[in-house]
């Protein structure tokens, strides 16, 4: 296979990431892979596509021996740990693997991704227990960041990079209370997350997608408990409800296809 169609496997792989077409990827990475058995991210990018299928134990086995045979790699630590995070791992596996991850970075943007997929991981991978991850990553901020970020700018990065994380355990905190149906608190969460991520000039992250899914939840199950308790609701003004809110999930779900929340289409279509 010349390099070209390699090239060409690679690029449609990619595509059908973003597209969230795991299987079709994975299978397209194997082949790149098959061509070019001794290049690392190549194989990284197995693995990572192994984790998207839920071939969590397939995932870590490549994942640790990348990490092992090519230690600087730090996209391999990235989403090693990760993947260690989704498997549910206690805090004192999940510290080295931060730093790991972190202190491998090659310079401030490569660090700030980083930082931003681990913060991600944790504070919208549950629904509840985020705070200890999201503090463990804080305390090794200034260890790893002093083998990277200039020294000049150290205690400035530092403060940047705490106000970071500082704004993720708020959408923790939004989580928390999503989920126990406490929606004043969510949305107050949610607009301080906003709020931090503005003040630190961070336009890396949007957060409009848990606002419109925030709405669309209160709203849908606000509907359901008045239709459970309110006898006095006409079947008309109900199903006229139900029609906007299936609306409203389908405009979701049209923008944002890998969003859970858009699962809710479903339920208000069966209504």
């Amino acid at each position: 296979m010349t390099e070209e169609e390699v090239s060409k496997l690679g690029d449609e792989a990619m595509k059908c990431h973003v597209n969230g077409d795991y299987a079709r990827e994975l299978e397209l990475w194997e082949k790149v892979v098959e061509q070019r058995p001794d290049h690392p991210m190549l194989k990284h990018n197995v693995a990572f596509a192994l984790m998207n299928n839920g071939r969590f134990v397939e995932a870590l086995e490549l994942f640790d021996e990348l990490a092992i045979k090519y230690p600087d790699l730090s996209r391999v630590h990235n989403n090693r740990a990760v993947l260690l995070l989704r498997l549910g791992f206690e805090l004192q596996f999940l510290a080295p693997a931060f730093v790991l991850a972190l202190e491998t970075s090659k310079d401030i943007p490569e660090f700030t991704r980083h930082l931003h997929n681990l913060c991600a991981a944790i504070a919208f991978g549950t629904d509840a227990g985020a705070t200890s991850p999201l503090d463990s990553l804080e305390s090794v901020l200034p260890e790893t960041l002093e083998h990277i970020s200039p020294k000049e700018f150290l205690a400035t990065n530092i403060s940047t990079f705490k106000r970071m994380i500082a704004a993720f355990k708020k959408i923790a905190s939004y989580r928390e209370a999503f989920a126990a149906k406490r929606w004043d608190i969510a949305e107050r969460d949610l607009e301080s997350a906003k709020s931090i991520f503005k003040e630190i000039g961070y336009a890396g992250f949007s957060l409009d997608s848990p606002s419109k899914c925030l709405k669309l939840c209160r709203d849908t199950i606000g509907t359901l408990e008045r239709l459970s308790t309110d006898r006095t609701l006409k079947p008309d003004a109900v199903l006229e409800k139900f029609k906007a809110l299936f609306h409203e999930t389908h405009a979701l779900q049209t923008t944002n296809p890998d969003d859970v929340m858009a699962r809710f289409i479903d339920i208000l279509g069966w209504f």
